[in-house]
């Protein structure tokens, strides 16, 4: 078959996209020393601190994947409404915890309240290109201690974390309770990484990190693998 030539339609399209989702969106989740995301308590201590002193580096495909993930949020969210009641199910709530010199900022993905305004549910919502290893492993455990920050700063014991298949929509969730031990640590790492960012250099790196995730890492030049 031949291939056809690019129509204008196609190029108005592209530039569309481009110019609507290619760009980043200024918001609270600038990098800023002392305030931390609560996405950080499971993210590569190294690769956070290189965001903070390099500036943080994206992909072409960056931002408009970060897009799409955004509209599947909204799938979720609206099919929450029907199942609940729109009334139940706020966008998102903003949390804070302060550690004294450090804080640990957040905004949550949909929650459930009560018919008074008490929170009773929170769920988090993950786009992912396949669930086969989700299947296999369970949830992963980064997005595990990212939702720790959530469930305190809301006084939850659970959290409902979402996965859901790009090319078809197909759904995996589980439940994850409230972790005292993995809240500590979590905490501690950020203390750490504080500490760092405050004088003391790059954190040591983390045995846990996967090979896959340093070898796409826009950090490796600076953070070469198998570093200290």
């Amino acid at each position: 078959m031949r291939k056809l030539e690019p129509k204008p339609f196609d190029e108005i399209l592209s530039n569309y996209f481009n110019e609507k989702f290619g760009q980043k969106e200024e918001s609270f989740w600038d990098r800023e020393v002392g305030t931390y995301h609560a996405s950080d308590f499971g993210k590569c201590l190294r690769k956070v601190y290189y965001e903070h002193e390099l500036g943080k580096r994206e992909s072409e495909n960056s931002y408009p994947h970060f897009h799409l993930g955004n509209k599947i949020e909204d799938v979720v969210e609206y099919s929450l409404k029907n199942h609940y009641g729109r009334d139940l199910i706020k966008n998102s709530y903003r949390i804070e915890l302060n550690f004294g010199d450090f804080r640990v900022v957040g905004q949550t993905d949909p929650v459930l309240v009560g018919v008074n305004g008490e929170i009773k549910k929170l769920f988090e919502v993950k786009s992912t290109k396949s669930l086969k290893f989700r299947e296999e492993d369970g949830p992963a455990e980064h997005h595990v201690m990212q939702v720790h920050p959530y469930m305190a700063g809301l006084g939850l014991d659970s959290c409902t974390i979402v996965y859901v298949q790009k090319n078809d929509l197909k759904v995996l969730s589980y439940d994850v309770c409230f972790d005292k031990e993995k809240f500590a640590r979590g905490k501690n790492r950020i203390l750490v990484l504080h500490k760092g960012l405050t004088g003391g250099g790059p954190p040591k790196a983390e045995p846990f990190c996967p090979d896959w995730e340093c070898d796409y890492c826009k950090y490796s030049n600076e953070c070469p693998k198998g570093g200290d």
